[in-house]
């Protein structure tokens, strides 16, 4: 097993620690049109961050530049004939597709970039022709993709207030991440319309949910229609907060909460990523935690692991060490300290602990859940257990799953065992 902790002297070094794995990751699937916005769009609003703050090296301008430039090629060249784009090898647009693209567009205009008006102008039409009227008979994924367009055509510069200012009417049927959009479109449309974006701050808060590792907002269901996940939505919710009410309690323990939901250096989807990234950013640009000024240390049952004095001139960067499992006390309690002495700015840290036993080692155990597997040669009547097969048998895997009540997000992986391969059994 293997210990592996990891310091952030600021927001900064793991967002750059995430934009490097979406950069690479985005070079696959080049096909999709939402990679292309995934490659450039958090790009742009780091760099703005970092730049307002003096701290983006000039390299970093030269290399977001050609990747605006790509991108927007590529969304030119990809944009169909009636102003949308599609999914990736699809032919027809789509609406949501459309939509995260006029936001990557609008977000490097502002940036400076020269981008087509007539594209996004075509895009913007595009998407009011695919707008409903909120009703009792339109599903909840319809609802949650009007606020994601609306919030598209407001973010442009040209939003539609009697369309948004209607969708406000069905707020309870929609997705945590829907009342997100829709409560920034609203705060770009008015600011000051306090009473809609009170209650819509309400909804929010209402379904936060508090684990020890900090704040996170849970959907009522998954709404893959719109790209939905509980990252994606506590990282919206998030974005939504700090421009609508940036005094929120809530706010630091969410953000540790999308810290620490990294796997290693990343969240599990582009659209995690992005949204994330764009999120912690604001955060960090509210704060202004870019200028920090203190020493820290780690410590494993009282022997130091690493530490460092965290100034401006570091706080981009991360520290990291590993410590194998056998240098840790067997059987008992081992305590790691994280200390900082007081001063400006945040410290980030995640520690992951990952052990693994030798199968002959594993004793059968209930928590709860109790599985049993047994394979049988099928063509054996009598169905008796078998451990062994000959090359060329059939065998057959039967799982039996006990479990004391309904159960939700659950998954059962059984692997094939060693030489055999899968066959349709029709």
């Amino acid at each position: 097993g293997m210990l592996d902790v990891k310091v952030d002297a600021s927001l900064a070094g793991v967002i750059t620690d995430s934009l490097t794995y979406l950069s690479n990751d985005t070079l696959r699937y080049r096909d999709c049109t939402a990679t292309v916005i995934h490659r450039f769009l958090p790009n742009i609003v780091t760099y703005r961050a970092l730049n307002a703050l003096d701290l983006a090296e000039p390299e970093l301008k030269t290399n977001l530049d050609d990747v605006v430039s790509e991108g927007l090629q590529e969304l030119y060249a990809r944009q169909r004939s009636d102003g949308g784009w599609g999914w990736c090898s699809m032919q027809e647009s789509h609406p949501v597709t459309t939509a995260f693209a006029l936001i990557g567009l609008a977000e490097a205009q502002q940036q400076g970039y020269s981008v087509s008006e007539d594209v996004m102008t075509r895009a913007r039409y595009y998407l009011r022709g695919q707008m409903i009227t909120p009703s009792l008979s339109v599903e909840p994924w319809e609802l949650n993709r009007q606020a994601f367009l609306l919030y598209a055509l407001a973010y442009s510069g040209y939003p539609e207030i009697g369309l948004s200012v209607n969708l406000f009417n069905s707020v309870e049927r929609m997705n945590v991440d829907a009342i997100a959009f829709l409560a920034k479109t609203l705060y770009l449309i008015n600011p000051e319309d306090n009473v809609r974006l009170d209650a819509l701050v309400q909804y929010m808060l209402n379904n936060a949910v508090t684990r020890a590792t900090g704040v996170f907002f849970e959907e009522s269901y998954v709404d893959r229609w719109n790209w939905s996940s509980d990252i994606r939505s506590t990282a919206l919710v998030l974005d939504a907060l700090i421009q609508i009410r940036p005094d929120s309690e809530i706010l630091p323990n969410v953000v540790r909460y999308l810290v620490t939901a990294r796997e290693g250096r990343h969240w599990s989807s582009r659209q995690e990523n992005t949204w994330s990234i764009m999120a912690l950013t604001s955060w960090m640009s509210a704060t202004g935690e870019l200028n920090p000024s203190y020493e820290w240390r780690v410590s494993v049952n009282d022997v130091l692991m690493m530490n460092d004095v965290a100034v401006p001139s570091n706080a981009l960067q991360s520290t990291e060490t590993q410590l194998d499992v056998s240098a840790l006390v067997q059987g008992e309690a081992n305590m790691m300290t994280v200390e900082r002495t007081d001063g400006d700015g945040a410290m980030y840290y995640t520690a992951h602990l990952s052990m693994d036993l030798p199968v002959s080692e594993i004793e059968s155990m209930s928590r709860g859940v109790e599985i049993s597997r047994v394979y049988t040669r099928l063509d054996d009547e009598t169905e008796t257990p078998i451990d062994r097969a000959l090359v060329g048998e059939t065998i057959q895997v039967r799982l039996q799953i006990t479990a004391p009540s309904t159960l939700r997000y659950v998954v059962i992986e059984d692997y094939f065992p060693a030489g055999a391969e899968a066959i349709d059994p029709n």
